[in-house]
């Protein structure tokens, strides 16, 4: 039985007002429409998982690669050879990825890269004459990204992964992961020392995840993190990978309204209010750069730049604001910006338009 695209809209930025699009641009069917978030056309659909692995949030994820990411990772020693769909396995040693090599993302080469000492071999069929994948764009793309991760930490005369064409055999259809093994989560985490198979994954159409039963694993940015981590790979981001730093202007206020906290996809703003005062942090290592928090921000307070793989990898969080704080008279909401008379921002302009308009 073949395993559609898992798509979760609320963790998406382009659900929130931000921008993205990395799905849209990767899809090599234009099967996904990008209205208030992502949908995919079922009828154009080659369930090529090729837009999941592209997505930096998990708003969609493809469970089907699981079981073979599982099969590759209790292959510890000697030669790691995945093959896609279309080519022709050579032995049963060989890990069969049953579906096109590009659906498994910078990520997961990282994931599967840690602890070894043999390039992996990524082996496809005719990808030219291929119809159920983007011809091997987005697995080449992913590649660069990943050696160029790695040799940001210990440069290399060689590449950690080759490429290999092989003949073309019957396509195998992607099947439906076995009981008992892990989702990518659950995968992941077995490389960074945070995870472990202790229970069958349970994979949640309506939320988009897969975790161990009775607990909630780590979000694609906190495995990303995790992952940069343990590779100590520093300098600039490749553009393969999502990323961003949320700083405050000068000369700007923030009123402690929410509005960013909760515009963020992969909640990488938090507001918390203790006694009267109100302050407002982020965390690097969740920050796609979408800038929805920026797009929301009345006052302006937000500005989006670039940030560096080891403070991704850091996962610090850094405090924006830390103010005083009170309830608005009219609308009860916490702010930092009361006027004399009481009022938050938003109230304060909605009283000056009603006594103008007397």
């Amino acid at each position: 039985m073949r395993q559609a695209v898992v798509v979760t809209p609320s963790l998406c930025p382009e659900t929130l007002g931000g921008h993205c699009a990395r799905c849209l641009e990767a899809c090599p069917a234009d099967a996904i429409l990008l209205n208030s978030g992502p949908a995919l056309q079922t009828e154009k659909c080659l369930e090529c998982g090729i837009c999941a692995a592209a997505c930096p949030t998990g708003a969609l994820s493809f469970p089907v690669v699981d079981g073979p990411l599982r099969r590759a990772r209790r292959q510890a020693n000697g030669p790691l050879v995945l093959v896609c769909a279309q080519a022709e396995a050579e032995n049963r040693d060989e890990t069969a990825l049953g579906t096109c090599l590009s659906s498994l993302g910078a990520e997961s080469l990282l994931a599967l890269h840690l602890g070894r000492q043999d390039a992996i071999t990524l082996a496809c069929g005719d990808c030219d004459r291929c119809r159920h994948g983007d011809h091997g764009r987005e697995l080449r793309r992913a590649v660069r990204t990943a050696e160029s991760v790695i040799a940001s930490a210990r440069p290399t005369e060689r590449s950690p992964f080759a490429m290999a064409q092989r003949r073309a055999g019957a396509r195998r259809e992607p099947t439906q992961a076995a009981e008992g093994t892990v989702s990518r989560r659950g995968f992941l985490g077995l490389f960074t020392g945070r995870g472990k198979p202790a229970s069958p994954a349970i994979e949640g159409p309506a939320t988009g995840r897969s975790t161990p039963a009775g607990s909630v694993g780590p979000s694609k940015r906190e495995r990303l993190a995790r992952l940069l981590e343990t590779l100590k790979a520093r300098g600039p981001v490749p553009e393969g990978i999502a990323s961003g730093r949320v700083q405050k202007r000068e000369n700007r206020a923030c009123s402690a309204c929410g509005a960013c906290v909760r515009a963020c996809p992969t909640k990488a703003l938090t507001l918390e209010t203790k006694g009267n005062t109100s302050t407002l942090a982020f965390n690097e290592a969740a920050c796609v750069g979408c800038g929805s928090c920026a797009r929301v921000c009345l006052p302006g307070f937000l500005e989006c730049t670039d940030t560096t793989l080891e403070a991704m990898a850091s996962g610090t969080t850094t405090i924006l604001v830390s103010a005083p704080s009170g309830r608005c008279r009219r609308c009860r909401t916490e702010s930092t910006a009361l006027s004399e008379t009481g009022f938050c921002p938003i109230c304060s302009r909605k009283r000056a338009g009603m006594q103008g308009s007397e």
